[in-house]
């Protein structure tokens, strides 16, 4: 290892590229599209150098690495769950700084790939200038200028001990760990200078398009004259009708107006992967937020599986199972609904009452674990946290979340990943991924302090525009690693306009859990709005509190007082506030009372998954 040199990689705009989404699908294939192409990055490099020189992230785990071009694939490549980065370490004689250039024209030239098939499939079906091969300046400048890709090298025979001990100014025995943070620093540096690709393109008639209604930044392909564009996209959405964008698997409405960056994330696995894996594009269908907040309803008693009904009539929407008649409302809505099932959708509404609307989107992080790779004495000790993240992220994620908890798995990658659950599993999704992370790290790095996660649950509508719940995910998270980290941070989006949010410790997860479950055995939260009326009463007054919780229990119906008794409500309290002690969301005890009557009405809200 005394000769090797260190390659950083890292492949962005992440999180503005994944939550430029209308649907799930669009969701889940930025994620895939960053996943992908950073593989073929790290493929460029073991092809040359063999896969142990890849520290970070461990290959051996990742299910593209086990598959072979040119054979029908594994349901398990369908799984983001690579990282955009990667850290190599390859001897000075292999040439590093050739092999980070060339993993980086390597993604560059795979983007460029998938976004010519995609392109002409487009240009088959649309036959427009912005679209044509060879003359699209619009179309090329859009994907050549979105990614950004950074490389690092460090050569070792440049930067021995003494050299490293002048650069960081402190005196070290570990060397590898101090080569190591000298590397992070020249990819930080990197990307301090990064350099702006020119996007000046010509537009026909001198009409500049709108811009892109998801990403926002680039301008959308088609004609520059809005009366023009409308009719371009209008005719664009049609051809769904017609098997053109039907048979891809996917489709675009009359509203939307899209860039080549946002027709290449809606079409690539259609017109790409599709073929590259030997994948029908028909079968690769994800559900949309209506069937997601409604899984576990649709599983439980007569059970309406949609991947069937997709089979059988070759078209599935959640949102039939809140139509108010079998014909849709507005002409660009899907077809009427099969008669068959919408005789199953009556009856399940007839028995147990109507589907859930609200949804949960999990997202959770590693805790300081870039501490953790910086405090790794070799490669050794960072190929053993590697494989800790990789395993979790290709064995554990999806099966907790889709087999266990009615849920679906967008993207894990190590220490990160973000999921779509029904509201009623959504808590105990993210308390089994927790306990799972940290038995995952007790097992495979037994003597080492244990590593934690934080997390934001967001609970929203399905119907609100999947871009806002992907911020609010994403500022829970962080809310929750501001608090003092090891925590969820809960947040429910009401479609009335009220947001309310809460720190949950992980601790008080099960407690809860708890009270979920009460209510989902029919405990009315009545007494719960009831007490949350008197809080400016009650103020700080924690006796107060107390005595007002239980006479509101004590006036409750039969059901609800023996799923929640006074008592051990009041220990719960006393449960909550200790668990929220040395924590900077813990300003003041009216804040305690505020958040754990919050909590409460939560719970009830998770349980019915539905407005009252």
């Amino acid at each position: 290892m005394a000769d090797n040199s260190f390659i950083l990689f890292t492949l962005g705009p992440v999180q503005g590229f994944i939550r430029a989404a209308r649907t799930v699908r669009d969701l889940w294939s930025g994620s895939y599209l960053l996943s992908y192409l950073t593989y073929r990055a790290i493929k460029s490099v073991t092809d040359s150098v063999g896969p142990d020189a890849i520290v970070f992230p461990s290959v051996k785990d990742l299910p593209l690495f086990k598959w072979k071009p040119g054979t029908k694939s594994p349901p398990s490549v369908l799984e983001p769950c690579i990282p955009n980065r990667f850290l190599a370490e390859v001897p000075d004689e292999k040439q590093p700084g050739i092999l980070a250039e060339r993993s980086k024209l390597e993604c560059q030239a795979v983007w460029s790939e998938i976004a010519e098939d995609v392109r002409g499939f487009l240009y088959d079906q649309l036959p427009h200038d912005s679209l044509r091969s060879g003359e699209s300046e619009l179309w090329k400048q859009q994907i050549g200028s979105f990614f950004e890709i950074y490389t690092a090298v460090l050569p070792q025979k440049e930067y021995l001990p003494e050299r490293i001990r002048q650069l960081l100014g402190v005196s070290s025995d570990n060397v590898w760990s101090d080569r190591h943070q000298i590397a992070q620093k020249l990819l930080a540096a990197a990307k301090n200078r990064r350099h702006f690709p020119a996007y000046s393109p010509k537009f026909q008639d001198g009409m500049v398009p709108q811009k892109d209604s998801l990403l926002g930044t680039f301008e959308h392909v088609g004609p520059g004259d809005r009366r023009r564009a409308n009719d371009f996209w209008k005719k664009a959405a049609e051809l769904k009708k017609d098997g053109g964008w039907h048979a891809a698997g996917t489709k675009v409405t009359p509203r939307e107006r899209l860039s080549a960056i946002s027709l290449v994330k809606r079409f690539a696995w259609a017109h790409h992967f599709s073929k590259l894996f030997q994948i029908n594009s028909q079968q690769l269908r994800y559900d949309d937020t209506a069937t997601i907040a409604a899984s576990k309803w649709l599983a439980d008693g007569m059970k309406l599986a949609p991947d069937a009904i997709r089979r059988q009539h070759g078209t599935w929407s959640g949102q039939w199972l809140h139509w108010p008649a079998q014909t849709p409302a507005r002409d660009d809505d899907d077809d009427m609904i099969p008669d068959e099932i919408w005789d199953i959708i009556k009856l399940k509404k007839m028995k147990q009452a109507n589907p859930p609307t609200y949804y949960g989107v999990f997202v959770f992080d590693g805790d300081r674990m870039g501490d953790r790779f910086n405090g790794a004495a070799d490669s050794h000790a960072y190929r053993q946290i590697s494989g800790v993240l990789s395993h979790f992220a290709s064995r554990e994620v999806a099966k907790i979340v889709e087999g266990e908890h009615h849920g679906q798995l967008i993207y894990a990658g190590g220490d990160d990943a973000l999921c779509l659950l029904p509201t009623q599993t959504a808590l105990a999704c993210a308390m089994k991924i927790h306990d799972s992370f940290e038995t995952s790290w007790k097992s495979r790095l037994p003597g080492q302090e244990i590593a934690t996660i934080s997390g934001g649950i967001v609970i929203a509508h399905f119907k609100d525009d999947l871009r806002f719940v992907m911020n609010q995910a994403r500022l829970s998270e962080s809310r929750a690693k501001e608090s003092g980290r090891n925590a969820l941070q809960l947040t429910v989006c009401r479609r009335s306009g009220e947001h309310t949010s809460a720190l949950v410790p992980w601790t008080f997860l099960p407690t809860l859990m708890r009270w979920v479950v009460g209510f989902l055995n029919g405990a009315s939260d009545r007494w719960a709005y009831k007490l949350r009326g008197d809080l400016p009463v009650i103020g700080t007054d924690v006796i107060m509190f107390k005595l007002e919780l239980g006479r509101q229990l004590c006036r409750a119906e039969t059901v609800t007082s023996d799923q929640f008794q006074a008592s051990e409500l009041k220990a719960d309290f006393d449960k909550y506030v200790e668990a929220m002690k040395d924590r900077r969301a813990n300003a003041n005890e009216f804040d305690q009372i505020e958040n754990f009557v919050g909590l409460i009405q939560t719970a009830s809200f998770l349980a019915r998954g539905r407005d009252a």
